[in-house]
């Protein structure tokens, strides 16, 4: 993971140079914002990835604080601030985008959305379009930010499946439209990750899902 971050004086870098950076600086946090639904809220005696994720970045040394207005997870995680709202929508998250960013100026936003508009009416062009406007707004109001965009788990129904599939290559190809004039946004593939043999309830990971799930965020 990386940033280019903090203030003007700072010359925006690469990702990669960033975190080498933030072993030499241990007293200057990463803010990062995971960004999402209930996949990304989790509950509370696992925290989703967050906790794994967490530990992972601790361990190597990089100060991170995680941002946002809700608060959850288990004791175990020390920083369980982050933006998961359950049964929301990429339109729904996209309507109060603008407020968190400006309030919590996150580095670095992991941003999974887009599980319940699979069950939704919305043609597949009007959700991409959605989230790629959601995009928009974060760039727009922190224009130093990275973005990691990931694609969604699987569903373990045939017809859901089929829009999930369709989704996720729409996301890859938002990330290589956009990263063509920009290169802090990267896709992150979790629907490669798991199976629906990781999810708990046909929907939300498992702890051992959400933990192949920090693990893809961590590389």
């Amino acid at each position: 993971m990386g940033t280019s971050f903090y203030s003007q004086a700072l010359i925006p870098v690469r990702a990669a140079v960033i975190m080498l950076g933030l072993c030499t600086l241990p007293t200057i946090a990463v803010r990062i914002m995971p960004f999402g639904d209930s996949i990304t809220a989790g509950e509370d005696e696992y925290g989703a990835y967050r906790a794994d994720l967490y530990a992972m970045l601790d361990s190597a040394g990089i100060v991170l604080d995680y941002v946002g207005s809700q608060n959850s997870g288990p004791s175990r995680l020390p920083d369980r601030d982050h933006e998961g709202h359950w049964s929301w929508r990429i339109g729904d998250l996209a309507g109060m985008a603008g407020e968190w960013v400006v309030r919590y100026r996150p580095d670095v936003v992991l941003l999974m959305a887009g599980t319940n508009d699979m069950f939704g009416p919305d043609s597949m062009d009007t959700i991409v379009a959605r989230l790629d406007s959601l995009v928009g707004t974060i760039f727009e109001l922190r224009p130093n930010a990275l973005v990691f965009l990931s694609s969604i788990p699987p569903i373990p129904y045939e017809s859901v499946e089929l829009r999930v599939e369709e989704f996720n290559d729409g996301i890859r190809e938002l990330v290589r439209r956009r990263s063509k004039k920009r290169a802090d946004i990267v896709f992150a593939d979790n629907h490669a990750a798991l199976t629906v043999d990781d999810l708990a309830d046909g929907l939300h990971p498992s702890n051992e899902g959400y933990h192949k799930m920090a693990v893809v965020w961590y590389e």
